[in-house]
């Protein structure tokens, strides 16, 4: 988090940010085969997030956010070699060099 916002450059222009993650329910479901491997997993989370930018006493601004996340993992192969394709990713500036 501290890159995504640290991009902000928020000290520039004379202000302090507040942040808090509260993390709620968090689940984890795996499913393991007959071969006791691992076939596939779930997990679910509930997060909230709340910022908080500050100028002056005036000036202050507010945001938060509610997110319910739901993932699931197919486990296509284990103890084999993987090949992972990823796309062209040349035209992606890396956030770590905004700063």
């Amino acid at each position: 988090m501290e890159l995504v916002t640290g991009s902000m450059d928020l000290d520039s222009l004379g202000m302090d940010m507040d942040m808090k993650i509260d993390l709620g329910k968090c689940s984890y479901t795996y499913t393991v085969g007959p071969d006791q491997h691992l076939k596939s997993m779930t997990a679910a989370m509930q997060l909230g997030m709340n910022y908080s930018v500050h100028e002056d006493a005036q000036n202050n601004m507010t945001m938060s956010m509610d997110m319910d996340m739901t993932m699931d993992m197919i486990i296509n192969a284990f103890g084999d070699k993987v090949t992972i394709t990823f796309p062209d990713l040349s035209g992606y500036q890396d956030i770590s060099d905004l700063q």
